[in-house]
């Protein structure tokens, strides 16, 4: 059985009313994201909500003919990491997996835990799973500061890894 052979797509969503921005683009190609201005001492959430669409296995791969099995992707996860240098906002950066309820609550992804993991495919019965039959799981993530979060920089860089494990 071959490994997960994941794909991973981004598009940029309003925040304000949820229409799309910018289409489904592959994050080899869009690799630096940017979710709009927060006011730091008001308070407020990003302009913008980027969307993730994370396939093991999606269907394009074999080009139209009869698709491999691959190995699910399990402890399916979405860590930020943040320079020490720009740790002084936190919590700001927030998810939510949409694959089956596009009204799920974003989730706070806390500066200690660093990482979201209610991840789910579309496929799987199981969170932390997206299974190795075009399956595909869907995550919202966006930046939410608190009223006088005495933010040091105008810019933050951070980085979004997707994890997983297989056997």
């Amino acid at each position: 059985m071959a490994y997960p052979r994941m794909t991973y797509y981004s598009r940029l969503l309003s925040n304000e009313d949820g229409r799309q921005l910018l289409n489904y683009a592959s994050t080899v190609h869009n690799k630096q994201l940017y979710y709009g201005r927060v006011n730091g001492l008001k308070g407020g959430e990003s302009d913008y909500i980027v969307e993730f669409d994370i396939w093991n296995n999606e269907p394009a791969w074999d080009g139209g003919t009869p698709q491999v099995i691959a190995q699910n992707a399990m402890n399916c996860r979405l860590r930020i990491n943040i320079p020490p240098e720009s740790r002084d906002i936190n919590p700001f950066f927030y998810a939510r997996c949409t694959t089956y309820d596009v009204e799920s609550e974003f989730e706070e992804v806390s500066m200690k835990r660093r990482e979201f993991k209610n991840i789910q495919g579309s496929a799987s019965d199981r969170y932390g799973t997206i299974l190795g039959v075009s399956d595909h799981a869907t995550i919202e993530t966006k930046i939410k500061l608190r009223p006088n979060s005495m933010i040091k920089h105008p810019q933050y860089n951070f980085t979004l890894d997707f994890l997983y494990n297989y056997e």
